[in-house]
């Protein structure tokens, strides 16, 4: 499934130490802000399978802000994306992230239209290989958050029950 996807978005992982690093990068909306001298934490993620794939849904170049050239871009919430997308085919499973430094909003759309956009490239996919079937996987999604507290807007919302929050103080 990696060769359908841009180079671009494809992100480096150490495949034989099974270890990839997170980070949030400024975007257009937020490296004009304080965001660019807000000290941005990296996330170390331990026993990746080595046939996982780790794209970047929200690149900050301009020509990443549509998923198609051929859906209204005036339409902005269907071009949202969380930060990375981790396809781990020995495992069955997709990993929806979103990074929050300071801001906690849009991460519902963000994981939502994300996982509505690899549902749409498994699709192709599923036509394009006939070999790998990537359309029984278990969805996870996660959200990775700086602030002490984060109340829900409404927990029957996109998503909620389904999002596992990881903040600073939370422990494994």
């Amino acid at each position: 499934m990696k060769e359908l996807f841009s180079l671009e978005i494809i992100q480096g992982m150490d495949t034989s130490s099974g270890k990839i690093t997170l980070k949030e990068e400024p975007t257009q909306k937020n490296k004009h802000s304080s965001f660019k001298n807000t000290p941005r934490k990296r996330i170390l993620v331990r026993d990746v399978p080595d046939d996982s794939i780790l794209i970047k849904l929200d690149l900050g170049e301009p020509s990443f802000k549509t998923k198609s050239a051929y859906l209204n871009p005036g339409l902005k919430l269907i071009h949202k994306g969380c930060d990375y997308c981790l396809i781990c085919p020995s495992l069955k499973r997709i990993f929806f992230i979103e990074l929050k430094t300071r801001i906690i909003s849009g991460y519902k759309e963000q994981l939502l239209f994300s996982s509505l956009f690899i549902d749409y490239c498994i699709t192709l996919w599923k036509y394009y290989s006939e070999t790998e079937d990537y359309t029984n996987f278990e969805k996870k999604y996660i959200l990775f958050c700086e602030k002490d507290t984060l109340q829900p807007t409404s927990p029957d919302k996109v998503l909620m029950r389904d999002i596992v929050l990881v903040q600073r103080k939370t422990e494994f």
